[in-house]
């Protein structure tokens, strides 16, 4: 499966938008918020530099001063760090999604502690660099979509539970 050229999504659905949007902010517990977890190429690809209404970690093997921490955004040195730290803050946290890049998406699918995957998938063929990595067989269908349309391109959702 694609999932990038030279660093973006080489698709735009408003419809997925929204989706992304309203998994990653609502919460059953009004009082808490959700972490996005993501590579610093990520965290550079998005308009603010972070996603507002979520707790978020940056994973980044080397830190550079442009990489701070801030009130918005959490440092971390691995995916295992940056799931301590949404873990350390469980009374504010309720749930965590990692949400690229390319290199780790790999080490969150086959974690422990990944409990499922959001896909989206897109029919039509893009130029791409980079690609999702194979969804291991441990995984199953939770449920999907039927197949959508929205800014000319057909497209399903599909969720799977780690079995």
């Amino acid at each position: 499966m694609v999932f990038s050229k030279d660093g973006k999504i080489p698709w735009r659905i408003p419809a997925d938008i929204r989706r992304f949007r309203d998994l990653t902010t609502k919460t059953s517990d009004p009082s808490k918020q959700n972490a996005v977890i993501m590579g610093r190429k990520t965290m550079d690809s998005l308009p603010m530099g972070f996603l507002p209404g979520r707790k978020n970690i940056v994973i980044s093997r080397r830190l550079s001063k442009r990489l701070k921490q801030t009130q918005e955004i959490s440092v971390a040195r691995s995916l295992d760090d940056a799931l301590e730290i949404a873990g350390a803050d469980r009374n504010n946290v309720e749930s965590a999604f990692h949400i690229g890049g390319a290199r780790s998406y790999a080490d969150a699918i086959t974690h422990p502690d990944c409990a499922g995957i959001y896909l989206t998938r897109v029919y039509s063929d893009f130029e791409c660099d980079l690609f999702f990595p194979a969804i291991p067989p441990y995984y199953k269908i939770k449920s999907q979509s039927e197949v959508m349309k929205d800014a000319g391109l057909n497209f399903m959702y599909i969720n799977y539970i780690r079995s």
